[in-house]
Parts: C-alpha cells; structure tokens; sequence
C-alpha cells in the first residue's frame, strides 16, 4: 500500500510538473525582431499592397497587348424570306425584276489585324511603367508606416507591463507597510491615525493597479492586431524601453532628408502620371496605322443537302490609315484639364514638403525636450530611493510619521513612471522620425 500510495503521489507530480510545463510553453514569448518578421507575413495590409504590384503588373501586360495582333472569327446564317432583286431595263426577255440568291446563306470569316504604328499604345505602356512603380511605392510606406506602429505598439507595451510592475510592487510594500502599522499599532506604539493613514494608502494604490492591468491589456491587443495573433494565445513581451532607447541612442538618430518618405514620393509619381495622361491624350491627334487581313467562306442553297454546297472563298490584305480631323474638341479640354491636373499636384507636393519640414522640426524638439526629461526623471528616481530610505528609517525610530513615509513611497512610485514615460516619448518620437523620413 505504500508502494502504491508513493506511485501515485509520483505520478500526479510529474503529470502536474508537466502540465504546467506545456501551460507556460503556449506563451509566445514576443521580441521587436519577431513582432517585426510577423507583420512581414501575417499584416493584411501588407498583402493587399503585394497584391497591388501584381496588379499593376498584369495590368503592364494589358498594355503590350494593344501592340500584338487581334484575330476574330464570325460565322453567319441568313434565311431570305423575300430575296433581294434587281431592276432590269424594259422589253428584256428575264422581266423587269430578277431575284437573286437563293433561300440559305452561310457564311464564315476570319480577320486579323496589326497595329503599325500607334503613338497612344505606346504612351500607354510608359505609364503603366509609373503605375506598377505607384504600387511598389504603397508597399514600400504600408511597410515603413507597420513596422513603425510595430515598434511603437511593442514599446507601449513594456511600458505598460513597467508601469504595471511598479504599481504592483507599490502596492505590495504598502501593504507590507500597513502589516508593521498594524502591529506597532497593537502594540500602542504608533496611533490610530497612522494605522488609518496606511490603510489610506493601501487603498488609493488598489486603482491604479487595476488600471494599470487594463492599460497592459489594451496596449497588448494593440500588438496583436498588428502582428496577427489570436486574442486566445497567451503572449508576453520580452525586453525593456532602456534596450531600444540605448538602440536609438547608438546610432545617434540622425535626421536625414525628408525624400524618401512615402507620401512625398507617391505624390511626385502621380505627378508624373498625370503628365504621361496628357502625352496620352497629345498622341491621339496622330495618325494610326494599322495592317489587317481577312479570310472569307460564303455559300447559298436553296435545300439543306451541306455536303453539295460549293463554298466560295475570299482573301485580302491590306493597310488602313486613321487620321483623326476633328473630335468636337474633347481631346483639347482633356488635355487642358490634365494641365491643370498636374498643376494642382505640384502645388499638393510643394505644400506637403513644407509640412514634413515643419514636422521634422517638431520631432526634433521632442526628442531633445524627452532627453533632457528622461535625465531629470533618473535623478528624481535615485532621490526618491533615497527618500523613502530616510523616511522608513526615520519612522521606525519614531522620529518620522506615517505621512512622511507615505508621501515617500508615493514620491517614489511617480518618479519611476515619470521616467518610463518620458523614455516612451523619446521613442515615440523617434519612431515618427523613422516614419516621416521613410526608413524601414
């Protein structure tokens, strides 16, 4: 019986020691370089603009297509209810109506045809170049602007995972400082009041960790919508701000030019296919030029007996030249329409550049404004420490009050969200810098 008690008392624990193995090995463990492999693959934003490239490429073959030769077949059937005629001159021996055909026709063709020489197909095809270079464009900042948001919604949430630690281990020392009240207060070595005052704090605390469990949450939900994963998986973060600050920080962040960012570029190439509309509708007041050919099989019968038919073939080739003379001015007020198109998105790109640079500038001054706050806010922490340090001391040698240690301990709490935010916000902006300046 023993044997078989201590069996299963073995069992169960290795069953449960597995269990719990298998629970924490479901938790993704999520690091910057992995969230931002993820959004490469799994973002829907990212595929519908992969999507648009291919698009744009089958829609180049289109325009090849104009260039290539078209081939059509018909076949008709006629029955001739009333048979056409011709009138004979008077005193002929035939009448002075003679019918013609007869009560069936058949007849098939095949035509085939080549454009020589044709100005608009081939603007056409120049601007299907800029169209495919409009869509890797749109990839390019969908990328830029994802792994942006993927940088900053992973950063929100250690910061929100920070916080809440600090909050928590707030909470705990508080309680832990009510404990010792209570007991010196059993003790009638403190009064009433300070027992009720940590009792306060306790509570005051208690808030801001639920809040800061839902800032947690709503910050990783944020996460997992860019890079695509379920709400059922368990995830957690890995890393801390200080690491990707220090990253930001190595490389000095330097502001470059604002040429490459997406939106400018993507206003510059519709630009420019705008002009190319209107060297499209310039080409239509050349001439085209095409060669064709057609091939021609015709019968008439009078019964249904096909294997007696005697089928008639006809041929010919030839070239056709279109030279347009006047179209009710449609083309001018196109191409008109098409300048002042193109004036508009020059004036639109001129008045973004000017924005970007007033952006620039702001980021800038963010950025230097939450360095000089970050340095501020680690001084504040380390004498906040040291607060609290002389605070307890004070109080347990009955010097102090529980007023002084509370609003220590609180002191302390702030300072170390303080300098968390404000490392959030040199980051932030930095992340936008990387966006406004097109950098993946």
């Amino acid at each position: 019986m023993v044997w078989r008690a201590f069996f299963y008392w073995t069992f169960g624990v290795l069953t449960l020691g597995a269990s719990v193995t298998a629970l924490g090995a479901d938790t993704i463990r999520v690091t910057l370089a992995s969230a931002l492999a993820r959004v490469e693959t799994e973002n829907l934003q990212l595929r519908a603009a992969s999507d648009g490239i291919k698009q744009a490429e089958v829609a180049q073959w289109e325009r090849w297509g104009a260039l290539l030769p078209t081939v059509d077949a018909s076949g008709a059937y006629n029955r001739h209810l009333k048979k056409p005629v011709i009138f004979l001159p008077e005193g002929s021996p035939m009448g002075s109506v003679l019918e013609l055909g007869s009560d069936n026709s058949y007849q098939a063709t095949v035509s085939a045809a080549l454009p020589l020489f044709a100005l608009p197909a081939y603007r056409n095809i120049a601007m299907g170049k800029t169209d495919k270079a409009i869509a890797v464009e749109t990839k390019r900042g969908t990328r830029v602007d994802l792994r942006g948001s993927v940088r900053l919604g992973f950063a929100n949430c250690l910061l929100a995972k920070e916080s809440r630690q600090v909050v928590e281990q707030s909470l705990q020392t508080a309680q832990a400082t009510l404990e010792n009240v209570k007991n010196m207060a059993s003790q009638g070595m403190v009064s009433e009041y300070d027992k009720v005052r940590a009792e306060v704090q306790v509570s005051n605390l208690k808030p801001l960790v639920l809040q800061a469990r839902q800032g947690e949450e709503v910050a990783f939900l944020t996460l997992r919508s860019l890079i695509g994963i379920a709400d059922t998986i368990p995830i957690d973060v890995e890393g801390d701000l200080e690491s990707i600050l220090s990253g930001y920080e190595a490389s000095k962040h330097a502001v470059s030019e604002i040429a490459s960012n997406s939106n400018l570029k993507l206003l510059k190439l519709q630009e420019q296919r705008l002009l190319q509309q209107q060297r499209i509708v310039r080409a239509g007041h050349y001439p085209m030029l095409s060669a064709f050919a057609n091939y021609q099989w015709q019968t008439q019968a009078n019964d249904f007996n096909f294997d007696k038919y005697h089928w008639v073939e006809i041929a010919l080739v030839g070239v056709q030249l279109n030279i347009p003379l006047f179209a009710g001015f449609t083309k001018y007020h196109q191409e008109q329409q098409l300048k002042i198109g193109v004036q508009r998105a020059a004036w639109q790109r001129s008045y973004t550049e000017q924005q970007l640079g007033i952006q620039r500038h702001a980021l800038q001054e963010q950025m230097a404004s939450a360095r000089e706050s970050m340095q501020a806010c680690k001084e504040a922490v380390d004498l906040a420490q040291r607060g609290v340090t002389i605070a307890r001391g004070r109080y347990n040698a009955g010097a102090g009050t529980i007023l002084e240690l509370t609003d220590a301990q609180m002191a302390h709490v702030q300072a170390n969200l303080n300098y968390y935010k404000a490392m959030f916000d040199y980051i932030k902006a930095a992340v936008e810098q990387d966006k406004l300046e097109g950098r993946e």
